[in-house]
């Protein structure tokens, strides 16, 4: 399995910042107590390096899925709506008001690169989903 290291500038020159400035920062009248600021920025701090952690562990299942460890190829069968290949999944029926049925994959997101080779057999017609652009 390969890991990746995922350089995030942005995120993590946040968490830093949290780090230096502990102590210290602009706040309402009501929470300038040293012990409301400490509890501010631990607590942003920490979020930030959660959500650095889950793009880490993102890139790496990715970097480890797709194509690493598999031919570059994906089988759609809309008949048995199965996916099969680099990724395996099961579609789902759909059925349009005009009663033509269709198979139904929905992802996180959908990144299909020029090297993989996609093949459509079956006798419905297909949909992709993203839920993300």
């Amino acid at each position: 399995m390969r890991t990746i290291s995922l350089r995030s500038p942005q995120i993590e020159d946040y968490i830093e910042f949290c780090e230096d400035n502990l102590g210290i920062a602009i706040m309402d009248a009501k929470k300038r107590a040293s012990v409301d600021v400490r509890r501010m920025m631990t607590k942003t701090r920490d979020e930030y390096t959660k959500m650095l952690a889950f793009e880490v562990d993102k890139l790496n299942t990715l970097v480890n899925s797709q194509c690493a460890n598999v031919p570059c190829e994906l089988l759609f069968n809309t008949s048995s709506l199965s996916l099969s290949g680099a990724i395996s999944d099961i579609g789902e029926l759909m059925t349009l008001e005009d009663g033509t049925e269709v198979a139904v994959w929905a992802f996180d997101s959908i990144d299909i690169a020029a090297e993989v080779n996609v093949t459509l057999t079956g006798q419905r017609a297909m949909v992709l989903l993203s839920r993300s652009r």
